[in-house]
């Protein structure tokens, strides 16, 4: 086990004078008994966590809670005590002041039956900052929020979550690197003082009601019972936009695996979609080590994967009609391409959008009249044959696996 003096933290902030807390680290229910009445005094509390895969399949190795006179570090692996604190994290009367408390908000939520009351999240306050500014939405670190408001710079976390990268059961290490401690600290020691930074630019109803979404994000998807059941093509699932730039949309499913949308196709039927979203979307496939889940949007008149390989237990099949004597069904991934009245195509006819890094696309010759052409599916020939009925363009044949 690892043994750790009581020590004292100098924290130090443009907005704030030089103050001394006393750092407790717990490691038995005995150590927590002198810190209750002191939590029970407060209206107000700084709280962060640390872990391996933080989140719902995750693992809870380490739970910081700060007040303007101490900090507990404590070590969430010995049985009982994180759920000695409950009292307080679901207390409604005493505030939390967090950064982006979704996978915290998880991991307590499916580890510990924890659901946390009155939150305020430093990066749900931070979004409202720029949102008022009209600037790009992002997803800032702690760390640089703490440098941007309160001047101070934590020297070590770059090369931590170097060793993060490195190593992923670094926080179920005992005993812990002093690398470690020093960062579990630095954020839980200024959160109080960002957040008083952040109050001051924001509406507090606002955050709060924002807040409150980000500490629900540990119920999203609990239907499937892990991430590899979730991580299945064709898959409908919720997920609520983190991040968005000209390159990629990145989602937050609640299952230790980032949702994907890469392809220019994909990103265009997300247009109306902005950061902090939750939408309704369907997995188009998943990267080869499984670590990625690539999406694209869930639609009920077009299922914008394999035709084949679409669960049809979990929804009703959508598939186009013909009306000629061979009723051969259309596969809805070339439906919206080769049908020019078709309403909700998402591209004009004929252009490619070329899906290939999510596992499928479509390739047709722009001029297909009187001719034969090919269509690729998950990756593969499809080995169909292209001709023309009832005015428009219709693909028969089945997919060849």
């Amino acid at each position: 086990t690892q043994q750790l003096s009581i020590r004292t933290l100098s924290i130090n902030t443009h907005t704030h004078t030089p103050k001394k807390r006393s750092v407790h680290i717990i490691q038995s229910l005995e150590q927590i008994k002198p810190h209750i009445e002191h939590l029970s005094s407060v209206n107000r509390i700084a709280l962060d966590s640390e872990g391996v895969a933080l989140g719902r399949f995750g693992r809870l190795c380490l739970l910081q809670l700060a007040t303007p006179d101490r900090i507990l570090v404590v070590d969430a692996l010995k049985r009982g005590l994180v759920d000695a604190f409950a009292h307080v994290l679901t207390d409604n009367r005493v505030e939390k002041v967090m950064h982006d408390c979704r996978e915290d908000s998880s991991a307590l939520y499916n580890q510990h039956n924890i659901y946390l009351e009155n939150v305020y999240d430093t990066q749900a306050a931070y979004w409202q900052v720029l949102k008022k500014s009209d600037r790009h939405i992002y997803q800032a670190s702690l760390t640089d929020l703490v440098r941007d408001y309160l001047g101070v710079k934590d020297e070590g976390a770059r090369e931590l979550k170097k060793q993060m990268s490195v190593d992923e059961q670094l926080w179920s290490r005992r005993p812990l690197p002093p690398a470690t401690v020093k960062y579990a600290l630095f954020g839980v020691s200024h959160l109080l003082a960002l957040g008083d930074m952040l109050y001051a630019e924001t509406d507090p109803k606002a955050v709060a009601r924002e807040s409150d979404r980000f500490v629900s994000y540990c119920r999203m998807n609990d239907g499937f019972q892990s991430a590899t059941e979730l991580a299945v093509r064709g898959t409908v699932v919720q997920g609520m936009l983190a991040t968005r730039t000209s390159h990629n949309l990145i989602f937050k499913l609640n299952c230790g695996r980032p949702g994907v949308v890469s392809t220019a196709g994909a990103m265009t039927r997300f247009d109306d979609v902005c950061v902090g979203d939750i939408i309704d979307c369907v997995v188009a496939s998943v990267s080869a080590p499984g670590n990625v889940v690539y999406l694209d949007r869930f639609d009920p008149m077009h299922d914008y994967y394999s035709f084949r390989r679409r669960p049809k237990d979990r929804y009703a099949p959508t598939v186009a009609q013909d009306s000629t004597e061979d009723n051969t069904p259309i596969d809805p991934l070339l439906a919206p391409h080769l049908d020019t009245r078709d309403p909700d195509a998402p591209i004009g006819p004929w252009e490619i959008d070329s899906d290939e890094d999510e596992g499928f696309g479509v390739h047709a010759p722009r001029n297909m009249e009187g001719m034969g052409g090919s269509a690729g599916v998950g990756g593969k020939s499809a080995g169909v044959d292209v001709g023309k009925g009832a005015g428009k363009w219709i693909v028969k044949g089945k997919v060849k696996e």
